[in-house]
């Protein structure tokens, strides 16, 4: 029986070195997605990435980093909103959950093996908690 490529290389050890590029194709993917650009990385390039990290051990890490990058994206939004005045200020909030929602949920598809794997699932505390940064 031949076993399929993809699962060669999930079963494969997996050093530090390999294991940082892994989240940094994956960091790299998520600031595009959150900044709306496009990325060149397939879907199941990038869940194949997660899964790998998780089964070899660095879930904690692939975790820590995207949260980081979740985290610094969602401060620098919340700067921009509390910038605005008035009705301006609830348009903009609205445009920018808006957005926000779409893009983090794209995310959570190639992510959510992370989740399964009993990681708390931080992008969605982030989608409830995104208004405790106004605070």
């Amino acid at each position: 029986m031949r076993i399929p490529q993809n699962v060669k290389q999930i079963l494969q050890e997996l050093s530090l070195k390999e294991a940082d590029e892994h989240i940094e194709t994956i960091r790299n993917n998520i600031e595009s997605a959150l900044e709306e650009r496009s990325s060149n990385t397939e879907f199941r390039i990038l869940y194949n990435c997660t899964v790998r990290l998780v089964q070899h051990k660095y879930g904690q890490h692939l975790y820590d980093s995207v949260k980081r990058t979740v985290e610094k994206h969602t401060k620098s939004l919340c700067q921009n909103v509390v910038q605005q005045r008035d009705e301006a200020f609830l348009q903009k909030l609205l445009q920018v959950w808006e957005k926000f929602r779409k893009n983090i949920s794209g995310i959570r598809d190639y992510l959510m093996y992370l989740v399964c794997s009993g990681f708390f699932d931080f992008l969605r505390e982030l989608d409830l908690n995104l208004l405790s940064f106004f605070s």
